[in-house]
């Protein structure tokens, strides 16, 4: 669970961080640059972790490709053509399970060679220029096991010239999957909060769905609060339930079997959530998935214990893939 908090928090927040860091050179001496991954993307790892840890999720079924790119870093270009050999490095993943067990924290599988490709495993940073990339092709099947957490290590073996970096030599790709609900959504609805009348709906609005299982996924509010939590208006402005955040169950005929509060049930301040029976609580219309297709759902914020404090009663309408 502390895993998947981390990777599905990192994978909401982050703003793109670059992940290049330049190795300290003598005293009185040039510079010297180095080879290593370099990416603007945010990294999902601690200051404690053996190495850098980068999230890429695909939809389950379909075929996906990210770009892995190795750099010349320093204050020079390449003074001529550097061969960079890279490869998947199953002692880096040991080695940074071992630190992550130290840490009491999760730590990663081996991603199976049957969920990705990589066509070339040597790339040139040409005379002149910094930065070189090749690809990395991933098939994540149907039948994915979102139980799992896996990773693909990578490497720098060996490069023709150059220092290979001790912070960035070796990377990981935490690679996960998309379930079929998760995406970008337009909510419109109702809510009645039996504690607050100025406590009204913001509608129509705009939510995420998050993936945690191949069923379930995860309300997050990327508009105002910017996090896992309800949106709402108090007297016309904008507020939000915090630590409150419905996960949504989904059978295989698109009902809406049961809803849960993401920090707990109940959380440290006394919030649960339940679906209410009496709603339409389904898909209405179109595939999950593609654009415009719509389902309705109705539930509660109980709090405290099992009192029902706030009614919602929602219209999400898919609008398209996540950023």
């Amino acid at each position: 669970m502390k895993k998947f908090l981390k990777i599905v928090s990192a994978l909401a927040l982050v703003t793109g961080l670059s992940s290049c860091l330049k190795e300290e050179a003598e005293i009185g001496s040039k510079p010297q640059n180095i080879v290593e991954f370099y990416t603007t993307d945010g990294y999902i790892s601690g200051v404690n972790d053996q190495y850098a840890v980068y999230a890429k999720q695909y939809v389950a079924g379909t075929p996906g490709t990210f770009d892995v790119t190795v750099s010349y870093s320093g204050t020079d270009v390449a003074p001529q053509d550097i061969t960079v050999e890279v490869g998947v490095d199953e002692a880096a993943l040991a080695k940074y399970n071992t630190k992550a067990e130290a840490n009491d924290e999760d730590g990663y599988e081996l991603l199976p060679s049957t969920y990705y490709a990589i066509p070339t495993t040597t790339v040139v940073i040409k005379k002149g220029e910094r930065r070189a990339t090749f690809p990395v092709n991933v098939a994540i099947t149907s039948t994915f096991d979102f139980s799992k957490s896996y990773a693909l290590p990578l490497t720098i073996k060996s490069a023709s010239m150059g220092t290979i970096s001790g912070n960035f030599g070796s990377v990981l790709y935490s690679i996960g999957a998309k379930n079929k609900y998760d995406g970008r959504y337009t909510v419109t609805g109702t809510m009645v909060d039996l504690t607050n009348a100025a406590f009204t709906a913001k509608s129509p609005t705009g939510f995420d769905l998050y993936t945690i299982t191949s069923s379930t996924a995860v309300m997050f509010d990327y508009g105002y609060a910017k996090t896992y939590g309800h949106r709402f208006l108090s007297s016309g402005s904008d507020s939000y339930y915090g630590s409150f955040s419905p996960v949504f169950t989904f059978d295989d005929a698109g009902n809406i079997t049961k809803v849960v509060n993401f920090y707990g049930q109940p959380a440290s301040n006394g919030r649960s959530a339940q679906l209410d029976p009496s709603g339409q609580n389904k898909f209405i219309s179109g595939t999950p998935g593609t654009k415009g297709a719509t389902f309705k759902v109705s539930y509660f914020l109980l709090q405290p214990g099992s009192t029902v404090r706030t009614k919602f009663d929602e219209t999400w309408v898919y609008e398209g893939p996540r950023p």
